[in-house]
């Protein structure tokens, strides 16, 4: 039920695993990157969808904020596979195992 939920939604949702590599986008997000199909981008490094600049504000603000706090919003800027440019508003979080250790993978 909730996969359905995430694939219907018009938000664009996405799922990167610890090293920042794509594991699931849904079809909005996939709209929003200009890629033919979500499983396009399984595998591809995150940072293949943003500007230099943004990887760099990730690596040394972001990423450290979402380690210590646990939740980061703002505004990003995607870059869609065409190059395309997209101002995005952005909860990124991690998932934790049982023993609150981050994650790669859902808990259930």
């Amino acid at each position: 039920l909730f996969q359905r939920f995430v694939e219907a939604s018009a938000e664009g949702m996405g799922w990167t695993d610890l090293d920042g590599f794509v594991r699931y986008i849904n079809p909005a997000l996939c709209l929003m990157l200009e890629e033919e199909r979500p499983k396009h981008t399984y595998g591809k490094p995150i940072g293949d969808y943003y500007s230099e600049k943004v990887r760099e504000r990730l690596r040394e603000e972001i990423f450290p904020a979402i380690l210590k706090k646990g939740v980061w919003t703002g505004d990003l800027t995607l870059r869609s596979a065409k190059g395309k440019t997209t101002p995005t508003a952005n909860s990124l979080f991690i998932l934790r195992d049982a023993q609150g250790r981050p994650s790669d993978l859902p808990t259930s």
